[in-house]
Formats: C-alpha cells, structure tokens, sequence
C-alpha cells in the first residue's frame, strides 16, 4: 500500500510539473542581431532573412523563424553609425533576449583609406584607384608601415582610442535598453591576412582591435567570441577573397556560426550541435542597402539582381599572380568601398522601422 501511495504521489508531482516543463520548452528568445556586413550576410544569396549567414544559423538552432528574431545590421557601418542606429531599436534591444553585434572592421579600412589618400595626395576614389593602378601590393603595405614609422608608431593611435571610446558607448547604450540580456560580441578576422604581404602590418592593427573589444567584453560581462583564432590560417577558405572580397563565404558563416552555438549552448539556450543548420524563415522581399560589391577592377555586376543578391562575385574571374597592379588596385577598393558603404543604409532602416510599427 505504501508503495502505491508514494507511486501515486510521484506521479501528482510529474503531472503538477509537465505543464511549467512544456511552457519553459515552448518559450523562444528573443534574438536582436547588430553591425555591419558580416551580420547582414553579404554577399551570400538569399537576402537578409534567407541566407546562410551566421545570424540566420544560429536563430534556425534556437527554432526562431521570421519575425521571432531581427537583424539590425546594416552593411558599411561603423560604431559612430551604430550608435546613431541603436535609438532606432530601443523597443527591440529592451525585449531581447540575446544581443549579438559585430563591429570594428569599417572603422580601421575608413581609417586607413582616409591615411592612404592623404598619402598620395588623393581626395576621391577615382584618383584613388588612378595611384593604385601604377603601385603593387608590395608598394601598399611598404606604404602603410611608412606612414607608421614616420608617426613613431602612432599612426592608428586616433582609431584606437575612438574606437575605445565608441565601443564604450554602444554596450553603455545597450545596457540603458537591457540590463539583463547576454551580449555575445565577437573578435576582427583578419581577411587581408590572404595577401602575404600584408599579413604582419594587418595582424597588428587587427591584434589591437581585438584587445580593444576584449577588454570592453570583460569590463560589461559580454561573451567574446574568437573568430579572428577561428580564421587564423583559413582566410583563403573562409572568405571570398580569391575574388577580391573580404566578406566571409558560407565556409566562413559556418565557422562564426560554431562558435555562436557553443557559446549559447553553454548558456542554457536550447540548440543543436552546432553543426550545419538549414534556416526555416522566409525569403527576404523587403528592398535592402545595396553597397557598391567588391570585385575585380573593370567587373562589372552583370545585373542589378546580381548585386543585390551577392551573386556577382561567383562569375567575376579569380586574379592571378601576374597582375600586382590589378590586386594594388583591388586592395585600395576593399579599403575605400568602406567609406561608402553606409550610404542609403539609415534611409533603408527608417522605412523598415515604419513599416514595422505601421504593421
């Protein structure tokens, strides 16, 4: 009879408890995605919602679908861009549950687009890539170290110390929205690592960067992500800079991806192994910022469908070894299409913002 008493009493407590066990099971978090191009997915077909960028793999781990999670991110923006962005989605960030960004990387290629054209005495992006025709790679990074040496090593001293700065700012500006949600922030890969001969003067200011979002990352309680050690030695594999591109590739998501699930997983949110995830939202209508693609110099996107999918790369011709002018000029465009790049973009973001609150 005991025995039977405490069997039905067991089974009261599994009853009593089932239902709480399937509400903590069927509530999903809130997932609020910022930064730049590499949070847009990029280059990667399928639009911002349907690609297999690492924001979209990740929301698929946690079962989100269209509409339980947004991405923010907006391509070209730096952190004085983001912080312009962040009032925009106050309501957002306040009920999100996880807060991913990335930023960092449009910041050093204005920074050093603007020290390359005061260099040459340059003020556009057609006497840019005029210089940049008549000079090799080898030229580019000789210059870059120049210009270093000649400001006794503080030559990126400003971008550090406004990048600190701002980077302050932003995580002060989230915590203001949401005191208690996660913030996972993620390190700089370093894509131009792929040209040998600017490996070491990338990996240094890159390197700097890095302890720069370490140190915030430590000082508000945020997760820090290692992508820079994740592409270390695969940036040929993990971007598309055979084709003068330094946005990851699907090879590349799937690596930040990874790290992204680890951590999360660690962190008590529901997820699978972290292996490849097949996203379940939507394909994206909405009309996004189109940046001008990196590519070859003289290719053109062969339509605007192309460009805007991020597809256009995929036909442009892999440079070969015999044209150090063509990949100078390349490198220039890489770093000068940054400074660009925002433009449109905040416009794109009110006219979603409306339409958000007007649906």
């Amino acid at each position: 009879m005991k025995q039977r008493i405490a069997a039905f009493l067991a089974a009261c407590v599994l009853f009593l408890a089932a239902p709480h066990t399937l509400r903590a099971q069927e509530e999903k978090p809130y997932l609020v995605a910022l930064g730049d191009s590499i949070t847009t997915g990029y280059e990667m077909a399928g639009g911002r919602y349907g690609n297999a960028g690492y924001v979209n793999l990740t929301a698929a781990d946690l079962g989100l679908s269209r509409g339980e999670y947004i991405n923010c991110a907006v391509n070209g923006y730096t952190v004085p861009d983001l912080l312009q962005l962040l009032p925009l989605f106050e309501e957002d960030i306040a009920r999100a549950d996880i807060l991913v960004f990335d930023i960092g990387y449009n910041d050093v290629l204005q920074y050093v687009y603007s020290s390359i054209a005061m260099a040459l005495g340059a003020g556009s992006m057609r006497d840019i890539r005029a210089a940049g025709a008549l000079l090799s790679e080898e030229d580019v990074a000789e210059m870059l170290i120049r210009l270093d040496e000649e400001a006794s090593g503080q030559m990126y001293t400003a971008l550090y110390e406004a990048f600190d700065a701002g980077l302050h700012r932003v995580l002060d500006t989230l915590r203001e929205y949401n005191a208690d949600a996660p913030i996972y922030m993620q390190s700089l890969y370093n894509p131009l690592a792929a040209l040998d001969v600017m490996n070491e003067f990338s990996n240094r200011v890159m390197g700097t960067m890095n302890d720069i979002l370490r140190r915030a990352a430590e000082e508000y309680g945020c997760r820090f992500l290692d992508v820079f050690s994740a592409f270390a030695g695969h940036e040929h594999a993990y971007t598309n800079m055979d084709y003068n591109d330094i946005h990851p590739n699907e090879a590349g998501h799937e690596a930040i991806h990874k790290l992204f699930a680890a951590a999360l997983r660690e962190d008590g949110f529901l997820l699978t192994d972290g292996t490849k995830s097949e996203t379940t939202a939507e394909p994206e209508t909405e009309t996004e910022p189109v940046t001008e693609p990196i590519r070859t110099v003289g290719t053109e996107p062969e339509s605007k469908e192309a460009a805007e999918t991020g597809t256009a790369h995929e036909t442009a011709a892999a440079p070969t070894a015999a044209e150090p002018a063509v990949r100078f000029g390349v490198t220039f465009w890489i770093i000068g299409a940054a400074a660009v790049a925002a433009a449109g973009a905040l416009a794109w973001i009110l006219a979603h913002k409306a339409k958000r609150n007007n649906g």
